[in-house]
């Protein structure tokens, strides 16, 4: 269980408005609906202009998306609706349509009812084999997506690989290499243990964010985790020139199992720092209980795009 609270200015409002709209029945609509379904999306690594070659990089939990159609004939598009994945919905139309447009949408901060559009994600465009029947189901597998080009170059990333050559946290965090059961991807990643006697333990980044300095960003953290203890994720930088460094909480990450993927939104505490160009990202293991414990870190990726 994960718990934040998180907002992104427009694009959650609008991603909120989406998800409340429902196709509407209009005069030259079919009686009889046709039936669009779709299992998932993943995203895979483009043919060329890569940003990484890191398999890492990559991986993804898109859990919903938004639909619109366009038909010919009609002078605008139909905003079929935000939908959890996999989904099939109604299509109020039947014949052969002229596209459409999937945008991959995730949780946000770990949140299971803020579902908006990741910015750093390409729609998915449809042109071909767009035929609607009275009844059918128009059925798609797994669709792709990637990373749009418009992501900042001044990123920062770790995915704990031993082809990496560095590593961006201090000497608490260990590197797993050569262990692809421990790895959620690949053959490493990041472990930190702490001891009984401990109520908590921290470690950060030791390379920060510089230069970016432009407020209309958006900017999130995406990892991967498993553990047996809380994770707390916190900023520090300055909030004003010359004052010192002070840290603020983003949020809490809850004990699991399995690997799981976060799409930490860094813009309400980015804010809090008056967008502050420079910033680290620190982390604390809790120990509420007096227990050992340990947590792993895969796929770690501060990313950055306009809206």
């Amino acid at each position: 269980m994960i718990f934040c609270k998180n907002s992104l200015r427009g694009l959650i409002l609008g991603a909120m408005a989406l998800l409340t709209m429902v196709a509407c029945t209009r005069s030259d609509d079919p009686e009889k609906p046709a039936f669009l379904h779709i299992d998932a999306i993943n995203v895979v690594k483009p043919s060329s202009s890569a940003p990484s070659s890191e398999a890492g990089f990559y991986n993804s939990e898109i859990v919903a998306a938004y639909v619109v159609a366009y038909y010919p004939g009609r002078s605008t598009v139909d905003t079929i609706g935000g939908f959890r994945l996999p989904f099939t919905v109604p299509i109020l139309f039947n014949g052969e349509a002229e596209y459409l447009e999937i945008y991959p949408a995730v949780r946000f901060s770990g949140n299971s009812t803020m579902l908006p559009r990741y910015p750093y994600y390409e729609p998915i465009i449809i042109t071909n084999g767009l035929t609607f029947n009275e009844l059918d189901t128009l059925h798609f597998d797994t669709l792709t997506t990637t990373y749009t080009q418009l992501l900042d170059p001044c990123q920062v990333y770790e995915f704990f690989e031993p082809t990496q050559g560095s590593i961006i946290f201090d000497s608490l965090v260990e590197w797993v290499s050569h262990d692809a059961e421990a790895a959620c991807t690949g053959l490493g990643c990041g472990h930190v243990h702490i001891g009984a006697d401990l109520s908590h333990l921290d470690f950060t980044m030791t390379k920060g964010v510089t230069n970016l300095d432009d407020p209309t960003k958006a900017l999130f953290l995406e990892l991967n985790y498993r553990g047996t203890k809380r994770l707390a994720v916190r900023m520090s930088s300055t909030k004003m020139a010359g004052a010192s460094t002070s840290t603020e909480e983003i949020m809490v990450i809850y004990p699991t199992d399995e690997w799981r993927k976060l799409y930490i939104n860094l813009g309400r505490v980015w804010r809090q720092f008056s967008y502050s160009p420079n910033f680290k990202i620190e982390f604390s293991v809790l120990n509420t209980d007096g227990t050992e414990g340990d947590i792993w870190l895969d796929n770690l990726k501060i990313v950055s795009v306009p809206f």
